[in-house]
């Protein structure tokens, strides 16, 4: 039996090419942070952890949405945020006192 020789030789990679690999595994590494300290507050806010019953609860979840993030680092895509029941319920008004505020100042302008 001859033994086989070894390629010990190294791949050549090109700067450019190494940094988009750093680019790409620090993007990885920002999304993972992101996830985790969002499902931290979301557990906070809820006040109990995923499928976790408790009298203190103040909200349930029910599940996420998927946003794209740009960061210097590039654009994290597909980022879980996730949902509350109450917030989702919350309707978003306008605040009549802005577009009051707004409405007079516009009128002064017009005179």
């Amino acid at each position: 039996m001859i033994p086989e020789e070894q390629n010990n030789e190294t791949p050549s990679v090109s700067q450019a090419d190494f940094r988009e690999l750093m680019a790409e595994k620090m993007r990885a590494a920002v999304r993972l942070t992101l996830i985790s300290i969002l499902e931290t507050e979301l557990e906070e806010y809820v006040g109990a952890g995923r499928y976790e019953r408790t009298g203190t609860r103040r909200d349930h979840r029910i599940g996420h949405r998927t946003r794209d993030l740009g960061t210097s680092l590039g654009v994290i895509e597909n980022l879980p945020v996730p949902r509350t029941d109450m917030a989702s319920r919350r309707k978003y008004s306008r605040n009549t006192s802005v577009d009051k505020q707004s409405g007079i100042m516009q009128s002064e302008r017009c005179s």
